[in-house]
């Protein structure tokens, strides 16, 4: 089956990042490197409920697979992560989905990038899980746009393993690590990335905006045409 798609909601208690962050995040995505790390998103108050949450629903977590659909399969040698798709249905649920919708209209509004709904699953990662190194969606692919990491990981610490391992457009690799409360947010097509082997329990929100596949013209709409023309400077 394919994953659930979240229906645009209406903002209610979404905090977003303040102005000069999300001028850093717009710029970032569409003039620079093509990623941007945020702290503090979501606020601590709300990435805790979240982690409750997760640690809650862990027993109904299944195993992530690869592909989409029926393509769809579990494949551990090379991710090993277990998943549950949000659906809005909890408290903590609605206010971070309220959070990615009230962030879709932002990045929409800056970048006229025509996202039109966005998915998320938390995901956990068991000590000795890891992911292997891929993109999150190919050119031509004609959904995923933008990839949205949120980290719920209280006190954790260096050698603790589980950071995600980055190569942006001629650039070295990075590492980041998944603290508690931080979020990342990339280039769909274009940042090929992996989960490195963590070693104590590592959770995780996936969240992914796409686009309606009707409005696409040409393969890669953002990492083609918008991200590609920002790049070169703003006209």
């Amino acid at each position: 089956m394919d994953s659930p798609v979240v229906p645009a909601l209406v903002p209610q208690t979404a905090r977003l990042p303040d102005d000069e962050t999300l001028d850093r995040l717009s710029h970032d995505l569409g003039y620079g490197p093509g990623f941007a790390v945020l702290e503090n998103c979501p606020a601590s108050d709300l990435a805790e409920r979240l982690y409750r949450e997760a640690r809650e629903l862990l027993p109904e977590f299944q195993p992530a697979g690869i592909g989409r659909g029926q393509d769809n399969t579990v494949v551990s040698q090379i991710r090993r992560d277990q998943t549950f798709w949000l659906d809005g249905t909890t408290e903590p649920q609605l206010e971070f989905l309220s959070l990615l919708e009230a962030l879709r209209l932002e990045l929409n509004r800056r970048l006229f990038l025509g996202i039109f709904d966005f998915e998320s699953h938390y995901a956990c990662y068991k000590p000795g899980a890891f992911y292997k190194r891929h993109f999150d969606s190919f050119r031509g692919a004609k959904n995923r746009v933008l990839s949205v990491v949120t980290w719920l990981n209280p006190d954790w610490k260096p050698g603790d393993g589980g950071e995600l391992r980055i190569w942006p457009e001629n650039q070295d690799a990075l590492d980041i690590a998944p603290t508690f409360a931080r979020t990342i947010v990339f280039l769909s097509e274009e940042m090929e990335h992996e989960v490195l082997v963590t070693h104590k329990p590592r959770f995780s929100i996936a969240s992914w905006f796409r686009v309606r596949a009707a409005k696409v013209k040409t393969p890669g709409v953002l990492p083609s045409s918008i991200a590609g023309s920002f790049r070169s400077g703003p006209s």
